[in-house]
């Protein structure tokens, strides 16, 4: 089966749309690929490269459509659970307090999402390949 992985935010998810609307199902449909929609509603770029190192080798896509999200947001693994930063953030709101100042610094500071966005902007680029798929970014 050929496949197409799709990665991304709640655009690519396709939050409030119709599936047949959803960028992902037009890719799919135009390509006569397979899609897998790994989009996360209010996810970032280090879920997407997670997704990317957990289903690359699973799913061999064809080929990887990879959406940059928002660089306020960055995701923290605490224990088993996954924890998205920087969306109440974005819109005024703040760190949990339990979370510390430290979240707040990273949040605060512009040039820690232009590193973190370009990191795994070029670690999505080198799995993509070393596994010889093809990368379609956008975003």
């Amino acid at each position: 089966m050929k496949r197409v992985l799709v990665l991304g935010c709640s655009f690519t998810f396709g939050t409030a749309i119709q599936s047949e609307q959803r960028y992902a199902d037009i890719v799919a449909k135009q390509t006569e690929l397979t899609s897998y929609n790994l989009g996360i509603q209010g996810g970032c770029d280090d879920t997407s490269f997670r997704l990317l190192l957990t289903w690359l080798d699973k799913l061999k896509p064809k080929f990887v459509v990879y959406q940059s999200t928002f660089p306020q947001r960055f995701e923290v693994i605490d224990n088993q659970w996954s924890i998205i930063y920087g969306i109440n953030a974005a819109l005024g709101g703040s760190v949990p307090q339990d979370h510390g100042p430290m979240y707040k610094q990273i949040l605060a500071t512009e040039l820690n999402e232009q590193i973190r966005a370009r990191k795994n902007q070029l670690a999505v680029q080198q799995l993509c390949q070393e596994h010889n798929v093809k990368l379609i970014e956008i975003s």
